[in-house]
């Protein structure tokens, strides 16, 4: 005889905001799909994340301080986690036979949630975890989350692809060239770099189609009866796949998603030219040195060229 509890999400009833939480009802349903009857109270954890795994790591804080204890302005939280845990609802007296369910509604205005910190307001994840202090013991653990996402009400293409893109920083945490982590020799930020990339494509595929506007990074109009929101996808989606390469599979849900919002198909013509558009602007930042040579410094002699000072005195040959 074997328990298992399996949680899903149901429907989205009211979408959740995140700064503050007065809003939000989604329903999430406990499954019991072991062989015997399940009657105990379990907890669900709620999560907001920026894709749709759950990761538990802690929060790299420092060496000696705690959660606790940080109540200073200078002190910074720097976790590899892209979850943040925003509250746990205990579902109490359940009684479920082999086969059986339960639906909660999990009520984003009320006290057991709290607002998230680590997504971004337009589009972002929930996830919820059963039995997350693995109280029970569950037979198959693989189907303890269930995960969501949520675009906020009164979003758009560009507003969506803004998030996508914030949530991708998070996610890709200390990792990211130019994310400070909190350790000594914090490297330059090219994070602004990337969003200004992104951005700039957006901003140049959208008003193409502009008669008066006349993009720098545009060399072609667009194509008759080619759609600005589909090119704004193109532009975004081909930037961000460019500058974080190992967060593929999330733009390409976020493309199928925006481009089904908008009626649209990756092989419109306005997707194809808001990807060409983010290809000349990414061509051009080839050259920008954001992102450092691998090669080691070597200093030399030559007048105008930069001395790295070490201890005092110049390095040089």
């Amino acid at each position: 005889m074997a328990e298992d509890l399996k949680v899903s999400f149901g429907e989205v009833i009211e979408t959740p905001t995140i700064f503050p939480t007065e809003e939000g009802e989604v329903e999430a349903t406990i499954t019991n799909e072991g062989d015997t009857t399940f009657s105990d109270s379990v907890d669900l954890a709620i999560y907001g994340s920026t894709n749709s795994k759950l990761e538990k790591e802690d929060l790299n804080i420092n060496e000696e301080g705690s959660l606790d204890e940080l109540d200073g302005q200078d002190e910074v939280l720097s976790g590899e986690t892209s979850n943040d845990n925003i509250g746990t609802i205990t579902v109490d007296g359940l009684n479920l036979a082999p086969g059986e369910s339960e639906t909660v509604n999990l009520d984003f205005a009320s006290q057991e949630l709290r607002t998230a910190s680590v997504v971004a307001p337009g589009a972002y994840y929930l996830l919820a975890e059963a039995d997350p202090n693995k109280a029970t013991s569950d037979s198959n653990e693989d189907n303890n989350v269930a995960s969501q996402f949520i675009s906020t009400d009164g979003t758009n293409v560009v507003l969506d692809w803004n998030s996508t893109f914030l949530n991708a920083v998070q996610t890709s945490g200390a990792d990211t060239y130019g994310y400070s982590n909190n350790e000594a020799g914090t490297i330059p930020p090219v994070v602004p770099r990337n969003g200004a990339v992104l951005q700039t494509a957006v901003y140049d595929a959208v008003n193409a189609f502009e008669e008066e506007f006349e993009p720098y990074s545009v060399d072609d109009e667009p194509p008759e009866g080619a759609s600005a929101e589909a090119a704004a996808v193109g532009a975004a989606y081909t930037a961000l796949s460019e500058l974080y390469p190992g967060q593929q599979t999330s733009f390409n849900a976020q493309r199928d998603r925006s481009l089904a919002e908008i009626g649209k198909t990756q092989e419109g013509e306005g997707f194809q030219f808001g990807a060409d558009v983010a290809e000349q602007i990414l061509e051009s930042r080839t050259t920008d040195s954001a992102i450092p040579p691998s090669n080691e410094y070597e200093p030399d002699n030559e007048l105008g060229t930069w001395k790295a000072i070490i201890d005092g005195e110049n390095q040089t040959p």
